[in-house]
Formats: C-alpha cells, structure tokens, sequence
C-alpha cells in the first residue's frame, strides 16, 4: 500500500495482514507526529499483479514497463519488479512472487507484438493478452479456484467420514458441506470443526450450490445407502434420480473444480456425471476401486507376513459383483507374486488367490451386516485421491472413469489404472492382463 506523509513525501507499506498494515499505519502516524496529511490509497480490486519487464535493458522495455504499471495501478494492487535481473528463459521461483497471485512478463519481442504474459501463480497456467486488452482479461483471469477448498455434497455416513478425513488430511484450508438436509450438514460442519484445534486451522461450514463454484474439488458421495442384501447395481435407479437433481445444479455455475463420485453405484454414476455435466472427462472421476484395491493389497500384506504398501496389484472392472483381480500384473516390490508366495512358504496359488479375490469382493457385504454402512475405508480413499490431485502427484489409482476403446470397451465408465494429478484423470495405464482377465473385464463392462 502506498501512503503520503505530511511532506508529501511517499511511504510503503506490503500488506500481509489487516493486523500488521493497522500496525504499520500506526507506526508511520508516529513517526511523523500525528495522521494529518495521511492519505489512503483510494479502494481498489483485490487482485495482486507484479510486473516483470525482461531484459530491462534494451530499448522501449523500462518505459513500456511504466506505462502498464499506470495503466494497472488504479484498478489493481500493483508492483513493478524493476530489478535488472530478468533474462528471457529465466526460471521463476516460488519465493520470488510469493503471495502474488499474477505476474506479468514483458519482454522486448512482446511488446513488439503489443501482447505480454499473464502467468497465474497458483497452478502456473500462461496465457498471452493483447497490451490492448489487459484490463479485461486480468479479470477473466483471476476468476480461478481455490485449490485449498474443497467441497463434499452428501452428509450421510461417507460424506460426513470424509471430511473428517479430509480435516485431518491439513490439505485444505475450507471446506463446505452440502446436504439436502441443511442441519444436517450444519451439525456435521460444527461437529467437526471443533476438533480443528487438534489439527490445522480450516474453515468449515454448512452452505449452497453457490459456495462450490470456487472449490478445487467437489466431492459426490449424495445417494441412497445400500441396505444390507442389496447389491451395488440396486441403487443405480434410487441414485441417477439423485444426481440429475445435483448435477445440473453443478453445471449451471460453470464450476471449474474436479467431481469426484464415490456414491454407488460409482462407475454408472460417473458415467451419469460425465453425460450431464458436460464438463471434460478428465475433470469427472470416481472412486472407482481405489478401497477394494486397498483391501486387495491388505490382504495379500496379511497372508505374506509383509508391509501392504509393497504389495503392487490392482481390482479393476466394475466396482461390484463383477469386480477382478488382476493377478498377472500384481508383484510385491518387482517379484512376481507367485514366486513371492513361494519365498515365504505358499505354494497353492489358485486357491489363495480365488479366496483372496472373494474375500475382497464380498467384504463390503460383511461389513453391512455387521455394522449396516462401510464408511471408514471409503473416507480414507477419497483422502488419497484428493492428496493425488491437490499435490499433482501423478499417482497411478484405479479410478472411474470413461473408456475409449480400451481392451475393445467404448463409452462406459470403468475402474482402470490411471494418473491422477492436479487436472484429474491424466492418462490410463495399460497394465498386462492376461487373456481371461481381459474377457472378464469385458463383461464386467
């Protein structure tokens, strides 16, 4: 912020908070005595720009510079860079424009071509803006979304487990919580947030459709509960009536955040989100079978004596009855697993594996007779899957999400390897499946 003292001589003040600029006001006004003269920079839009010209030196790029700076200054809080230090290919450090949310480049071949670069800090996307036209696309520009919010439609079991989850994850900063019983989620968003203390400092709250439009991701987990003796495939009436009450809502604010389904059943409502929302099929993806492959993976830990987290195998398919276990890809830290199993004294293969398989399978059908939801497991991989996307992981997960041809399956969603990053579903990985898992995983479609 910039201030005028009595003499008419110019002070500066960066503000990092209401707190200390309130401070620093304070101290200016003793510095010189008393406020008279004290003059408030005229109330401008929120957005932080710095200027950076490159190459300084040469011709027309200082002046240029200045004159943006003027430009810029009465409708945004503004800075010029002027240090002598920008080259042309020079690598921008976070600590650099720190608490900048845009900076613009200006070079001697921009100005040139009367355009400069508008670079957006939080997730490094460049666009080239016409000299001509800054003003409006600054605005345009900065219409992006909070990649440390995140909201949860859904405060039954799995959506009010889930955001504890993600509560105590510290990846988020907000969190909104949606339900078509308002005090319901408002009884969730108090319930939770009061253990915040214990945590990291989050806002959480009960709100509207309104409050996701800025959201980084939105997560799905609205629908009916599966009773016990009731199949995944059951719900799809029940919930596809669900979503086209939800979805919609969703589209119609042009929210820019990832969906991530995880109602069931979820590769069919993935499908049902993709078709209604419109939005690109990258930024649509489910849960699909992160949780069984977690119960795979802890399963197979428990029955060879070692760590889950080294055993690499995936369930793919349908996240349901038809669910397989790719056993021809799976390995435990590089060693075939058959040849593992072996190691620690395991030599009936087919047998283990069909019960392994089963077991899995029907867990969640355990799981609901004793205790009548499954809830916990979910909760941890929605938990994973945002750290995937919130930190650009670019981690390999069975998500849900469309199929194009793959092993001959075309235009269904599917629960198949792929890269998850901050841009969602990123790309499939073709794992080797052997001829019977490619045929069953065909009719699982």
């Amino acid at each position: 912020m910039k201030f005028q003292n009595r003499k008419g001589e110019e002070e500066y003040a960066y503000q990092t908070s209401w707190g200390s600029t309130t401070r620093l006001i304070g101290a200016i006004i003793m510095a010189h005595g008393d406020n008279r003269g004290l003059k408030l920079p005229p109330k401008v839009a929120p957005i932080q720009v710095v200027i950076v010209p490159i190459a300084m030196h040469k011709e027309g790029v200082r002046e240029r510079a200045n004159e943006l700076y003027k430009e810029l200054k009465h409708n945004y809080r503004t800075k010029l860079d002027d240090r002598e230090q920008y080259s042309p290919g020079y690598k921008f450090n976070d600590w650099e424009m720190r608490g900048v949310p845009i900076r613009i480049e200006l070079g001697p071949k921009d100005i040139q071509a009367n355009k400069c670069i508008v670079v957006r800090r939080d997730d490094q996307e460049k666009i080239e803006v016409p000299l001509n036209n800054i003003n409006e696309k600054l605005n345009e520009f900065n219409e992006y979304i909070k990649f440390r919010k995140v909201a949860v439609i859904g405060c039954g079991f799995v959506g009010s487990a889930s955001a504890f989850a993600l509560m105590q994850s510290g990846m988020f900063s907000e969190m909104v919580l949606i339900d078509a019983d308002h005090d319901k989620a408002e009884g969730e968003a108090l319930d939770i947030s009061h253990g915040t203390p214990f945590a990291r400092p989050m806002k959480i709250y009960a709100g509207g459709y309104d409050d996701i439009v800025d959201a980084s991701i939105i997560v799905i987990t609205a629908g009916a509960n599966q009773k016990p003796g009731e199949t995944r495939l059951d719900l799809v009436k029940k919930n596809i009536g669900i979503f086209k009450t939800i979805i919609p809502e969703i589209k119609k604010r042009d929210c820019k955040g990832i969906l991530l389904i995880v109602a069931n059943p979820v590769d069919i409502l993935t499908y049902t989100a993709v078709k209604l929302s419109g939005f690109p099929e990258n930024r649509v993806i489910g849960s699909g079978t992160v949780l069984d492959t977690a119960r795979l993976k802890e399963a197979l830990g428990s029955h060879l004596q070692v760590d889950s987290r080294s055993v690499h195998a995936f369930i793919i398919g349908e996240h349901g009855d038809s669910e397989i276990a790719a056993w021809s890809s799976a390995n435990v830290s590089g060693i075939d697993l058959n040849d593992f199993c072996e190691m620690r004294g395991h030599y009936n293969h087919h047998e283990a594996m069909e019960k392994i398989a089963n077991d899995v399978k029907n867990s969640a059908y355990e799981i609901i007779a004793k205790k009548h939801a499954t809830y916990y497991g979910i909760a941890m991989s929605v938990k994973r899957i945002c750290e995937a996307i919130v930190r650009d992981e670019k981690s390999i997960m069975p998500i849900s999400s469309m199929m194009h041809g793959e092993y001959g399956i075309e235009d269904v969603a599917l629960s198949m390897p792929a890269i998850v990053g901050k841009n969602g579903a990123q790309g499939k990985v073709p794992i080797s499946l052997n001829y019977d898992e490619i045929t069953k995983l065909q009719e699982s479609a």
